[in-house]
C-alpha cells in the first residue's frame, strides 16, 4: 500500500495537473486541524478545462497593440485638425511676403545667387518722387525723396521668409524698411504696385553723394567683397538653422579640415 501511494504521488500526469491547478487557483482550501495530515486534493480534469478556458479568452480578447506614431491622423476628430495645422505651417514656411523693390547691388543676379542660392523672378520698375544716389565708402545705393524725380530698379517676386530675412540683414541700420508704390515699366496700364522698399534714413544724409549710384563702379570696386559678404550671411543663416548635434559635428569637421590644411601647409 505504501509503494502504491508513492507511485501515485510521483505520477507525471498528477504532477502536471497539480501544477496547472495551482496556477488556476483550484487547489482546495486548507482542511481543518483534524485533517491537516492529509494533502490538499486537486481536480486534474477541472484544472485542464480551466486552463483551456483562460487560453481561449486570451485568444478571443488579446491585449491592445502598442500605440503607433501617426495613428492620430486616422482619428475622425484629431485627424482633420492635425492636417489643417500642418497645412497652415507649410503656408507660413512657403509664404511670399510680397514684392520688393531693389535699386542697388541687388540688381545683379550674382548677388542673389550667393545670398539665397538662386535668382528670383524680377521685373524692371520705376518709382516716382525718389532719387537714387551713391554713398561715401559704401557699396550700397541710397534712395532719397525728391518730389520731381524718379528712380529705376527691379521688382523682386517670390522671396521666401528666410530669404527676405537675409535681405534685411544685408541692409545696414542706415536704411529703414517701408511700403511704397512703383510701376512696372512693361505694364501698359501703368498701374501702381504695392512693394516693400528700403529708404536711406534722413539722419545720415551727410553720407550721400551728389552722383547716381553706378553699377559699373560697384562691379569694379565692390563686387568681390560684396559677394563674400553675401556668402557669409547665407552660411551663417544655415548654421543658425542647424540642430545642436549637427552644429557640433560641423565644428568638429571644420577643426579637422583646418588641421589637415595646416599640415599640408607645413609639408609644403
Amino acid at each position: 500500500l505504501h509503494s502504491s501511494q508513492s507511485s501515485s504521488a510521483m505520477d507525471p500526469s498528477t504532477v502536471a495537473a497539480a501544477t496547472l491547478a495551482g496556477h488556476a487557483g483550484l487547489t482546495q482550501p486548507a482542511q481543518p486541524a483534524a485533517s491537516q495530515g492529509k494533502k490538499n486534493k486537486v481536480d486534474p480534469f477541472g484544472a485542464v478545462v480551466t486552463g483551456l478556458i483562460h487560453h481561449m479568452e486570451g485568444v478571443a480578447h488579446p491585449p491592445p497593440p502598442p500605440p503607433i506614431w501617426g495613428a492620430e491622423l486616422d482619428d475622425p476628430e484629431l485627424g482633420p485638425k492635425i492636417a489643417l495645422a500642418a497645412e497652415e505651417a507649410m503656408k507660413s514656411i512657403k509664404a511670399d511676403w510680397g514684392p520688393v523693390f531693389v535699386y542697388g547691388p541687388m540688381l545683379l543676379p550674382a548677388v542673389w545667387g550667393e545670398l539665397i542660392g538662386r535668382v528670383p523672378e524680377m521685373a524692371p520698375a520705376k518709382i516716382f518722387g525718389f532719387l537714387r544716389r551713391g554713398l561715401i565708402c559704401s557699396p550700397e545705393a541710397a534712395l532719397v525723396e525728391e518730389e520731381t524725380s524718379l528712380a529705376v530698379g527691379q521688382v523682386v517676386y517670390g522671396l521666401l521668409p528666410w530669404e527676405r530675412k537675409l535681405v534685411d540683414v544685408m541692409m545696414e541700420d542706415t536704411f529703414t524698411m517701408t511700403k511704397g508704390f512703383v510701376r512696372l515699366i512693361e505694364d501698359e496700364e501703368q498701374q501702381d504696385l504695392d512693394v516693400t522698399l528700403y529708404l536711406w534714413r534722413e539722419d545720415f544724409m551727410d553720407g550721400v553723394t551728389d552722383e547716381d549710384w553706378s553699377i559699373e563702379t560697384f562691379e569694379e570696386e565692390w563686387l568681390d567683397q560684396y559677394l563674400d559678404m553675401c556668402r557669409d550671411m547665407r552660411r551663417q543663416k544655415k548654421m543658425e538653422a542647424m540642430a545642436d548635434e549637427e552644429l557640433k559635428e560641423a565644428t568638429l569637421t571644420g577643426r579637422r579640415l583646418q588641421k589637415v590644411e595646416e599640415g599640408e601647409l607645413q609639408d609644403d
